[in-house]
């Protein structure tokens, strides 16, 4: 399941990967983190299974984990609708932790506090909880975009989505000549204050240089969120950038590529790591600004595809999560998290405990959420990279994200010796 695009973890290593990029907050210390309940539904034998799920509703990374409320409701409605697992039914408690480490901490404690079995992290900042789960034997499902933990003993408690984060050297995957073909001159930006988005523009280069690309330009002293282009448009025309790899937010992205078609610069190939769903779609002014650029469907199969492992998802997350249309990341990573948290219940018995949740799904070697992920997940391979990895990268053609590749996944390999790189 593989953006194929770069990302660095807390510790500052350096890799290429499929995932979103750390978006680094201050601590919120004044603010408490909000939870909710999603009912089960009626007719279980048994008392339910309680999961937790912590994510970021809130503050500097809510834009990024935008609905995965709603993706863990429609998956586990979905559930609980055909009897749930093992005659129980399946209760979400959910914690808003305002993107603080700080408070991350809190909300997981107070989740397990009310019962939860499982706990799913999908938050930026899930890596301070790391400890204490690992600790107290705690499950722990996630999208494993913040740190090694996801896949460095003694964390063996904790799945990822993401087993292209797994290895702790941090090998690099290649650029695919699918996406950057014709192009010579690249570039690529990255916010100051995220070491992730630093180090994802940085690798980038890299890599480009691997490709016989040329990186004319790499800017990693952006504000967090800033939509002032102006001067950064200015530079990509002025460096003959023809390519360009933003792993920033969406506001970001879209001002950016405004900009620079604002001031003339000629772009072959402009990649948004940031901005698959209806949330564009839904921005008149995003939607004419982007045309003919690539956003990658971070998380999954597009539903453009019309598999039928996407068409379950919308229609669940219509009828169960309220959710309508092209689902952002949120929803993906809401869906697929509570789907890998539903998996791991079946398949921890009847008799089910911590423990047996933890072993049982580390026995799995081929998870694809139902379909929808291009690369299975081999939970065995704990802490091992897989290669190739494969993603779906989409294009946007008037109102609507074409599946670019001929609809097909885009694979890479890891580079050789590519965890020596600076």
């Amino acid at each position: 399941m593989s953006l194929l695009r770069w990302r660095t973890d807390k510790r500052g290593s350096v890799r290429a990967i499929g995932r979103r990029i750390l978006l680094v907050s201050s601590l919120l210390t004044l603010l408490s983190p909000v939870y909710t309940t999603t009912a089960s539904s009626a007719g279980a034998s048994s008392a339910p299974y309680t999961v937790g799920l912590v994510t970021d509703e809130t503050g500097p990374a809510a834009s990024t984990y935008q609905n995965v409320v709603e993706g863990a409701q429609a998956r586990i409605g979905l559930q609980n609708a055909h009897g749930g697992v093992n005659g129980h039914q399946i209760k979400l408690l959910t914690a808003d932790d305002a993107t603080s480490p700080s408070l991350n901490m809190v909300a997981a404690q107070e989740l397990i506090s009310k019962g939860a079995l499982v706990l799913i992290q999908d938050s930026a900042v899930a890596f301070v909880s790391a400890k204490l789960m690992q600790q107290q034997g705690m499950p722990v499902v996630g999208t494993g975009t913040d740190g090694y933990e996801w896949g460095e003993k003694p964390y063996t408690n904790m799945f990822s989505l993401t087993n292209e984060l797994w290895d702790p050297k941090e090998p690099v995957y290649a650029l695919s000549p699918a996406i950057w073909k014709g192009v010579k001159k690249v570039g690529s930006f990255g916010y100051s204050i995220s070491p992730s988005s630093t180090e994802a523009a940085t690798a980038f280069g890299y890599a480009a240089k691997k490709a016989g690309l040329n990186p004319v330009y790499i800017n990693t002293s952006l504000p967090f969120g800033t939509v002032n282009a102006t001067s950064m448009a200015l530079s990509l025309q002025r460096e003959g950038v023809q390519g360009l790899y933003m792993p920033l937010d969406d506001n970001t992205n879209i001002a950016i590529i405004t900009a620079a078609r604002q001031q003339g610069v000629k772009l072959k190939v402009a990649i948004s790591a940031t901005g698959y769903g209806q949330n564009t779609l839904d921005e008149k002014s995003a939607v004419q600004a982007s045309q003919g650029v690539y956003f990658i469907s971070s998380a999954g199969a597009p539903v453009e595809l019309h598999t039928p492992a996407t068409e379950a998802m919308q229609n669940a997350l219509a009828t169960y999560g309220h959710y309508h249309g092209v689902p952002n990341f949120g929803a993906y990573e809401g869906w697929l998290t509570a789907d890998l948290t539903i998996k791991g219940l079946q398949l921890a018995g009847k008799t089910t405990t911590k423990q047996s949740f933890i072993a049982n799904l580390r026995k799995v070697t081929n998870y694809t959420g139902g379909g929808l992920i291009p690369t299975p997940v081999n939970f065995t391979q704990f802490g091992k990279d897989p290669n190739p990895s494969c993603g779906y990268y989409t294009i946007l053609k008037g109102s609507h994200f074409v599946v670019a590749n001929n609809g097909q996944p885009v694979c890479s390999k890891l580079l050789p010796n590519s965890d020596q790189a600076p």
